[in-house]
Order: structure tokens, then C-alpha cells, then sequence
């Protein structure tokens, strides 16, 4: 990976936490605290973990080279630097100046759609253009593109779902682009203009023009500003602004652009010549910035056109080149050297960061399944550090010595195939912290079915703050119920259980019995919230975000998080265990983590899905569960039932979630415009098509009894199907303070 994302990260507390989950045993020391140890020690041995367990403590995330983006916000929250001083302070040997006009195009290589058919909608319908060799055009409001025939096979249709006729057949790259910005328009216009339709899965909207390649490669190719715009809110989170962080998103502006323009300039990334990809290993790109909100935007265009400058007799390169200004999470308060010189990084110690230190133990086991050629393993010994802050500072050397000889490595290698965020650490001789501070440790599951290194858990967060911000409305009237049991009640239906909704700020408000107990406003889940589940006798519920932290109120029992994994997929599913002693997070890519008393049965982690996972839900007696695509494929593990699935069907819109049945012999898929698709011998109570509710879906939720459903939508609205009793919502509560998107519900059963 080129480098570590700061947007990425989790909530970080001065509490130490152990726990063990698939076979790692983690913890968390605080911040300013730490073990000491020589440099060079050497463990043969961890006194009080056992002869074969080993104690890892290590500062930072990522590689350390050039700036630290929780070191820049640390620098402009705290010590109130610009981002000019940020800039100075972490790219020594370089200037800011600013782009000749015109400003440069950006070709990125959009990696997911690699091999995929492509299939383009006009954004507002302005209508697509598709030009490709001899001057050839073709306009349609929708195009998908076939490599086949020794060529590009072009089809035109009316939207994403087709019909389809074919247009065409080009044995070139085909370029398409909006109408109003093709090469063909007198005035390219502003704002996304294309979207790009997976079926199954959604569409995503981009600026520019898409280049569809024979070699199965599509690209974007968008305006220098417009791609910074989309990467800076997923490289840097956006919440930085409101908290005294504005400097640090406007340097993270200029080093994304000023990288960018480097890469390009000495012929793209590997495996994309002339072309940037869209992943970490470069910086994360997805399209259309607008959906961020302004404050991304606003340091864009507050340093538009500004890039770094080698200057004359420094390491960054030629004078006056474009420095390639790589960065990383957390730098662990000293940053690495190389291209630029290496300084102490007083910012990076700054609360927010969750990355400053970190606390792992190891079995030996797993050391000599890294290191086989080593035999039983006796002994890890630094030899080589860089001199630069605590322990001596990264490791550059160091030795494994086992049964049948020693192997030297590099911290690099060693963090990397331990899967450790640094090679600034040191192998200790114990832990801090009694076992007894611990939550409980899930139950790890045998080695034959752990899932694959991206997705087991390193480390542990800490339990949940108090509520910062509490709900509003606990009970509002709203709109006269339906008189069918099959058609959706609106909030308001009356007294019930109850049910919590989370907006995209974070803060959570309740309705009916539900109480609100406090949300993720104040904590670095702020903004990042993705799912929720409730305990089941409805006095506590559990947040997670992105990040893969989590956060626990009323008598929900914080049990661990993923929010120390170097996740290559956001989390973004939640499921309670049926007696509220533990939980599973899912991430869209198919990995599943087991907290407190929820045991791991498996994962799609290993597997390459078409389309991301959006859901997880338990079986009622927590002996499975099954996790639900996008595109409505339907997986079980454990005791969990298949009844099938929609993964064979071309859904107009995708799939948000799965709700089971009381009994687990069914389940209900729900679609982001509200369709709902019943298998085995869940019940279909309506949906919000068959009523003639145009609405996105944020959510479902099953009612206490399973005899109903919840249906939450991004404008607030709460639909109540079957006997799920509604009892009000954000959209008719009156509330003035919630961030306007609902994002997640939750309700105990």
C-alpha cells in the first residue's frame, strides 16, 4: 500500500482492553502510557502470557513518509497551524506554488469495474455521447459496453435496465461522456454527468468522461480539481472542519493534488500506465465529490491549483518537479525521512488520533506460520533502528531465531506479515494490563475456518462515551395509520415497543418505549455511523461506523471493534447476539468479526463477490447468520437456512438488507426503493413501491414480534409493516437539530 488512511480510523480511550478473536490476542494500551523496553531486547519467552505468546507495542499507522494527516489535524486544532506550516513542517526541501492554466486532466483507473460490461446512465438527463475511432459518435441516454468481436460492441438503451440495441461495434477505446461535456458540446458543463450502473449494486456518479478499454480497464478521465474533490473526504475525514481542523483538509488538498500529478508524471501506477488507480495503494477515488458535503470542497477550492515544489539540493527530486508527497495516518509522533527529512511529530499525540500506540500479542505459533523456515521460534531480536524517538525509534533490522536457524528481515517485512500498522515497535516482555480489565474475548474458532489475515482483527477499541447529545423526541404523533395490516404506517401509529434512528451525524433519537441514550456526536464516529442493533429487552443499543468502531449505551456491553484493522472494506452491517452478550460486524466486502459471546462461523472475506455485502442478521438462537449482498445473494453459515435469493435477478435498485423471521425459517430482502422479496416463511406485509412511495431506503428492522417490519428512509420516514407498531419519526417529529439523512434503525426483538 502506497500509504494509511486517517478517514479510516477508529475511536481511541486511555482504558487498556484485552480480548482474543480468531486466534490473535489484543491489547490496548493507553496513549501516554507504554511498557519500556531496551532497544535491541530480545523474547524468548513472555513472562506471564505463557511461554509462547509475545507482546508487540508500536507507535503510528503506515509507512511515516511525509506528512501525517492526524499529526496535520492535531498541528491545526491544537497548536492552530495553517495548512502552509503543516505543509513546511512535514515536506522539508520543497515550496508551494501554483499550476500553469490549463488545469490537467486526471486519467484514473477505475478498478472495480475491471472485466465488467459497462453500463453509463445521463445524469439530469442531458443524454450521454460515445465517441470511439474515425470520428465516430453515437447519443443515447444510456450506454453499456461488451468487448467482444475482437472489439468494443456498443449497445444504446433508455436507462440503466435497458432495453438494450445494439449501436455499434468499435475495435478501439470508446469515450462517453454527458452530452453538455463531450467533445462534441460548445460548453462542457459543470457537476457529474455520467453515472456508472452495476447491476444489482447502485450507480455511482462521475465527472468527466469514462474510457472503456479492450484490455477489460475503464478509466475516468476528470478535471485536476474535481478528482482532488473526490479524494480528499475519503482520505481525511470531513468532520476535521468543525473541529478546529479546517488547515489539515486544506493540506491534505495540496498533497493529493501534488501526488497525483507526480505518479502521472512518471507514467502512472504500475499495471495503469498514464493512469492513477482509484484504491489506497494510490488514493481512494469514487467519483462524484458532491455527495461529501462542503467542507472537502471548500479546501479544494480554497487552495485550488497549489502543489508542492522540489526545491534545488533536497531529496524530493529534480528542482522544480512536483514532489511526490506521500502520507500516512499517524506517524506515532516522528516521521520516517526519506524524500523528505525526517521530524519529530508533536501533533500526532493529539486525543483524537486512535493510531499514536497500539499493544499486540502474538502466539509464537502464528510467528512460525509467518516465518516457517525458521522452525519452532525462540527468539525476535531488533538488531537496527533509525534513531529517530522512543525505543531508538523504527525498526530497520531485525532477526528470528527458531529450531532451525534465524531469518533477517526488516521491520517493513516483519509488520507486514504479521499484518502489524507499523515497523516502529518493540517486542516486549508483558502486558500493562491485568487480563481482568478485559471485556469478554469472543470464542475463537478453529484455525480451518478463521477467516483470511485482511479480516481478523489486531486490536480493540474502548467502551463507549456518555452520551453527548441526546434525542429529542421520544413519542411524536404523525400520519393516520393504514386500516390493512399490509400497507405501511407511517410514524405515529401508536404506543409500542419502540425503535431508535440514527442520522449521518451520528446522534440518535427515540420513538415510542425507545429511549435515546446517546450517540456518536464529540467521538471520531461522528459522521461515520453505518449500522445499529439493539439489546434484546430494548434498554440499550450499539453504534458502528465505517471504521469498524463501536460504541455501546444503556445496558448494551462494549465487547471489541474492528476499528484497529487495516480494513480494505468499510464495516457496514450490525447484528446483535440474541442474548446481548456480543455481536458481528460485517464490511462490504464479506468479512465478519465476532465480539463478546457471538461465535465466528465464517466469512466471504476470501471470495471474489459481485457486488458488496450491505447486511447481516443472526438466527434466533445465534447458532448462524446470513449476510446479503447488494445484489440479493444470500449467504448462510452456521444454522442459518438458505431460502434463496435475487442474486440471479436484475434488480432496478439494490439491496439494503435482510430481515429474518421469528423462527428463522425465512427471511425478507429489502431494496433501496423499498421492494421487499419474501423467502422460506417470512410473511410479505407491503412495500413501499406497492404503496407509491418513491423513497431510498436507509434501513429495515424487524418488529418484536416477526410478524412485522420497520422501513426507514434517508428523508427520516419510518414505515411500519405488518404488526410493527409505528410510533414516529424524524421527518414529522418537529426536530431541528438532526443532520436531515437518516442512516441506520435498530429495535429490540
Amino acid at each position: 500500500m502506497g500509504r494509511t488512511t486517517a478517514g479510516q480510523r477508529g475511536p481511541r480511550r486511555a482504558r487498556a482492553l484485552a480480548g482474543t478473536v480468531a486466534g490473535w490476542s489484543l491489547v490496548l494500551a493507553g496513549a501516554a502510557g507504554g511498557l519500556c523496553s531496551p532497544v535491541g531486547a530480545a523474547l524468548a519467552g513472555a513472562q506471564g502470557l505463557g511461554p509462547s505468546t509475545y507482546l508487540v507495542e508500536g507507535l503510528g499507522s503506515g509507512h511515516g513518509r511525509g506528512m501525517g494527516q492526524w499529526g496535520a489535524y492535531g498541528y491545526a486544532s491544537t497548536y492552530g497551524w495553517g495548512y502552509q506550516q503543516i505543509l513546511a513542517h512535514y515536506y522539508g526541501g520543497t515550496r508551494i506554488g501554483t499550476l500553469a492554466s490549463p488545469e490537467p486532466g486526471v486519467t484514473v483507473h477505475l478498478t472495480e469495474l475491471d472485466g465488467r460490461n459497462l453500463i453509463t446512465a445521463a445524469v439530469a438527463g442531458s443524454g450521454l455521447v460515445a465517441t470511439w475511432g474515425g470520428g465516430n459518435s453515437a447519443r443515447a441516454s444510456a450506454f453499456e459496453v461488451t468487448r467482444a468481436d475482437g472489439g468494443e460492441v456498443l449497445y444504446a438503451g433508455p436507462g440503466c435496465s435497458g432495453p438494450w440495441a445494439r449501436a455499434a461495434l468499435a475495435t478501439g477505446p470508446v469515450t462517453i461522456a454527458g452530452a453538455a461535456s463531450s467533445p462534441l458540446a460548445a460548453v462542457p458543463a459543470a457537476g457529474p454527468q455520467v453515472e456508472v450502473c452495476l447491476p444489482g449494486w447502485g450507480q455511482r456518479a462521475y465527472q468527466g468522461a469514462m474510457v472503456v478499454l479492450l484490455n477489460g480497464q475503464t478509466d475516468n478521465v476528470v478535471p485536476l480539481e474535481d478528482y482532488v474533490e473526490g479524494v480528499v473526504p475519503l482520505e481525511a475525514p470531513p468532520w476535521w472542519a468543525s473541529t478546529g481542523g479546517e488547515a489539515a483538509l486544506q493540506a491534505q488538498a495540496v498533497a493529493a493534488r501534488s501526488y497525483v500529478l507526480a505518479v502521472l508524471a512518471k507514467g502512472g501506477w504500475p499495471g495503469s500506465p498514464g493512469a492513477i488507480c482509484d484504491t489506497a495503494s494510490c488514493q481512494l477515488y469514487e467519483g462524484w465529490p458532491g455527495q461529501y458535503g462542503a467542507s472537502a470542497e471548500a479546501a479544494v477550492s480554497s487552495t485550488s491549483g497549489q502543489v508542492l515544489y522540489c526545491q534545488a539540493g533536497s531529496a524530493c527530486g529534480p528542482a522544480g518537479s512536483i514532489a511526490l508527497a506521500e502520507y500516512s495516518a499517524s506517524t506515532g509522533g516522528y516521521t520516517a525521512g526519506g524524500a523528505f527529512p525526517a521530524v519529530a511529530d508533536l501533533g500526532d499525540s493529539v486525543p483524537a488520533n486512535p493510531e499514536h500506540s497500539w499493544v499486540v500479542t502474538v502466539a509464537a505459533g502464528r510467528l512460525q506460520s509467518a516465518f516457517p523456515s525458521v522452525g519452532a521460534v525462540q527468539a525476535v531480536r531488533v538488531t537496527q533502528r533509525n534513531g529517530l524517538g522512543r525505543w531508538g525509534g523504527r525498526v530497520e533490522q531485525l532477526a528470528v531465531v527458531g529450531s532451525r536457524g534465524s531469518l533477517e528481515l526488516s521491520g517493513g517485512q516483519f509488520a507486514a506479515a504479521l499484518g502489524l500498522p507499523s515497523d516502529w515497535f518493540a517486542v516486549l516482555a508483558g502486558p500493562t494490563a491485568p487480563a481482568t480489565t478485559a471485556p469478554p474475548a469472543t470464542t475463537a474458532p478453529p484455525a480451518t475456518t478463521a477467516p483470511p489475515a485482511t479480516t481478523v482483527p489486531r486490536a480493540t477499541t474502548t467502551t463507549a462515551p456518555p452520551a453527548t447529545r441526546p434525542a429529542t423526541p421520544t413519542s411524536t404523533p404523525g400520519a393516520a395509520a393504514a386500516s390493512s395490516p399490509s400497507r405501511p404506517r407511517q410514524a405515529g401509529r401508536g404506543p409500542g415497543h419502540g425503535y431508535w434512528v440514527a442520522d449521518a451525524e451520528g446522534d440518535v433519537y427515540g420513538f415510542g418505549g425507545a429511549v435515546a441514550l446517546g450517540g456518536a456526536a464529540g467521538t471520531v464516529l461522528a459522521g461515520k455511523v453505518t449500522a445499529m442493533a439493539a439489546t434484546p429487552d430494548g434498554r440499550g443499543y450499539w453504534l458502528t461506523g465505517s471504521n469498524g468502531g463501536v460504541l455501546a449505551f444503556g445496558d448494551a456491553h462494549w465487547y471489541g471493534s474492528a476499528s484497529k484493522l487495516r480494513l480494505r472494506n468499510p464495516v457496514v452491517a450490525m447484528a446483535a447476539s440474541p442474548d446481548g452478550r456480543g455481536y458481528w460486524l460485517a464490511s462490504s466486502g464479506g468479512g465478519v468479526f465476532a465480539f463478546g459471546d457471538a461465535p465466528y462461523y465464517g466469512s466471504l472475506g476470501h471470495l471474489g463477490l459481485r457486488g458488496p455485502v450491505v447486511g447481516i442478521a443472526a438466527t434466533p438462537d445465534g447458532g448462524g447468520y446470513w449476510l446479503v449482498t447488494a445484489r440479493g445473494a444470500v449467504f448462510s453459515f452456521g444454522d442459518a437456512r438458505f431460502f434463496g435469493s435475487t442474486g440471479n435477478l436484475y434488480l432496478d435498485r439494490a439491496v439494503t438488507g435482510l430481515v429474518p423471521s421469528a423462527d428463522g425459517g425465512g427471511y425478507l430482502l429489502v431494496a433501496k426503493d423499498g421492494g421487499v422479496f419474501a423467502f422460506g416463511d417470512a410473511r410479505f406485509e407491503g412495500s413501499l413501491p406497492a404503496e407509491r412511495i418513491a423513497a431510498t431506503v436507509a434501513g429495515v428492522a424487524p418488529a418484536a414480534s416477526g410478524l412485522g417490519y420497520y422501513v426507514l428512509t434517508t428523508s427520516g420516514r419510518v414505515y411500519a409493516f405488518g404488526d410493527a407498531p409505528g410510533a414516529g419519526d424524524l421527518a414529522s417529529s418537529g426536530a431541528t437539530r438532526w443532520a436531515g439523512v437518516a442512516v441506520a434503525i435498530a429495535a429490540p426483538r
